[in-house]
């Protein structure tokens, strides 16, 4: 990873990391959900990723605060089809 030039606040160095040496933190994947009790197939895109942040004030004369990564993932219907659509589909 490549640092650059840091910056200094109250003569500590906090290095500057370009934004293209972080990863990723998003991954997507298709799934399928075939529901027997209603004899549907959901076709859906499951995503995970680092979804936001939580803030927490320690000091509001200052607004001193800490951050937590929040992780979180989620899943998006595409389409439904009946079972015998989809059977249909893949013969």
């Amino acid at each position: 990873m490549r640092i650059g030039k840091g910056w200094y606040f109250d003569g500590v160095e906090f290095p500057m990391i370009r934004p293209k040496d972080i990863p990723v933190g998003m991954v997507s994947v298709p799934v399928v959900i075939q529901d027997f009790a209603t004899e549907l197939v959901h076709h859906t895109t499951m995503t995970a990723s680092s979804a936001g942040v939580t803030v927490r004030v320690l000091d509001a004369e200052t607004g001193e605060a800490s951050f937590r990564p929040r992780s979180g993932w989620f899943m998006l219907e595409e389409s439904v089809q009946t079972f015998g659509e989809w059977v249909e589909e893949r013969q």
